[in-house]
């Protein structure tokens, strides 16, 4: 029996519950349960049955990996966030509260310790804190306490907690694990927007391009994420074609749900993705990969062949869209110009959060920081990325350069977005967690199988 993946023995037989926890079918099934309750509209009842499982997982077990997918199904489950103005939905994470400090207690932390987000997170929450302060917008700053709690607290106390207590098996592919999650948690944002647009089309009582937990650029940044585990997931593999039918998918999904930006991203970033993954692979396997490029090649070219008379049209749609639709330039002078005014601590995240309606941010990580919180804000953000950098640089290993292509795409897209000050920061954050536990120690990147034999061949009983 190990600490932290205990086995209960019955008459000879081997029953392992936890070992499900550590299987591929796992991540697929919190995605699958995050689904059903949004689009049910349970989603206090998915909330419910995802803390109790939470907290369950925590207090038993000292391994924190598996609360990974639970974290970010639990995020794509609510379909209206007004339920947060109701106290009595914070009843509900009460089993979590329970779990974690029933976990403090009777669990040691792993050694050796390594967190090197600490200091930037707690800086950057400092700077958050301070911004707007002495400014004449302070009858706003605490409209923004909720956001700055959020991104500088909550995110400094899930970060310390998971990453203390990762533990995975030995031989456990941790690594394929995490992707697989970020590959389904992408598809499940690509479904729940499907589902909104045939509401639509049918005349349903939907919010266009509205998921609930966000909208559809949030989605996007999913799939940012998600094509660079994809091709992880098909360099580790032990037969890669299998997985080209779901990166092709990974493709299209910002296309499919209008994110424009992200796809420009993902088609830009491509060129790299593909050499690492190309030389990585078999002939065999580099042929089929290939033919998956050319084929999309030829299908774009046929379609703009067949489609000619309308090529013209297409391209002055993007060139408005791009640069004269979205409303950011406005934004963007706005930033400048509150900058321009309180260049030290900025007008407070409060401002952005009473004043911009649409995603309450200036839509450009860089402004948005420069308007909101000055140059107190802007160093202390220069630091949060520079250590995150030098985290996914430690290693000249396959997980930490797709991890890094993953932070490239999500800091270019919030360059004209604004994720760093979303949601999507949740998942930012635990790439850089997963990378940093990956620095200090390697698995083998192959799945581990739910049947006890393979486990036991695996030496971990």
């Amino acid at each position: 029996m190990r600490s932290g993946h205990s086995v209960i023995y019955r008459k000879g037989i081997k029953i392992l519950p936890e070992n499900f926890f550590y299987s591929m079918t796992y991540p697929v099934i919190t995605g699958l349960f995050a689904l059903l309750f949004w689009m049910s509209e349970l989603q206090l009842v998915g909330v419910a049955v995802a803390s109790l499982t939470g907290g369950y997982l925590m207090a038993f077990k000292k391994d924190t990996f598996p609360i990974i997918p639970l974290l970010f199904s639990i995020i794509l489950i609510f379909r209206n966030l007004g339920v947060f103005a109701n106290p009595l939905t914070y009843l509900l994470f009460l089993p979590v509260v329970a779990g974690v400090v029933t976990h403090i207690i009777r669990f040691r932390p792993e050694k050796p310790v390594s967190l090197k987000l600490v200091l930037p997170i707690i800086t950057v929450g400092v700077a958050m804190f301070t911004g707007g302060l002495f400014s004449p917008y302070m009858e706003y700053y605490s409209s923004g306490i909720m956001h700055m709690v959020t991104l500088s607290v909550a995110m400094l106390a899930e970060y310390a907690f998971l990453s203390l207590y990762f533990c995975p098996p030995q031989g456990f592919s941790y690594k394929r694990y995490f992707c697989t999650q970020l590959v389904c948690i992408a598809a499940v944002a690509g479904v729940q927007y499907l589902f909104i647009e045939w509401g639509i089309y049918l005349g349903g009582p939907f919010g266009h391009k509205d998921l609930g937990w966000g909208n559809y650029n949030y989605a996007g940044y999913l799939a940012l994420f998600a094509v660079p585990a994809c091709y992880y997931l098909i360099v580790s593999a032990r037969k890669p074609i299998l997985l080209f039918p779901v990166l092709a998918l990974m493709y299209l999904l910002p296309a499919v749900v209008g994110s424009d930006g992200a796809f420009g991203i993902i088609i830009i970033f491509t060129p790299i993705c593909f050499y690492f993954a190309y030389r990585n692979l078999s002939n065999k396997d580099r042929y089929a990969l290939s033919c998956l490029f050319l084929f999309a090649l030829l299908c774009i070219a046929i379609t703009a062949i067949i489609f000619n008379n309308y090529v013209d049209e297409i391209l002055n749609y993007l060139k408005l869209h791009f640069l004269y639709d979205t409303g950011r330039t406005d934004l963007y002078e706005e930033a400048w110009e509150l900058f321009k005014k309180l260049p030290v601590f900025g007008a407070g995240i409060g401002y952005a959060v009473s004043f911009i309606e649409v995603g309450q941010n200036f839509h450009s990580v860089i402004l948005h920081t420069l308007a909101t919180m000055g140059l107190v804000g802007f160093a202390a953000y220069i630091f949060y990325y520079l250590v995150r950098i030098k985290i996914l640089f430690t290693l000249n290993t396959q997980f930490n350069l797709f991890m890094y292509m993953a932070f490239a795409m999500f800091t270019a897209y919030s360059s004209i977005d604004c994720g760093e000050f979303t949601i999507i920061m949740v998942f930012a954050t635990m790439i850089i967690a997963v990378t940093e536990h990956s620095n200090k120690k390697k698995s083998i990147d192959f799945p581990l199988s739910v049947s006890a034999k393979n486990l036991e061949d695996l030496k971990i009983i």
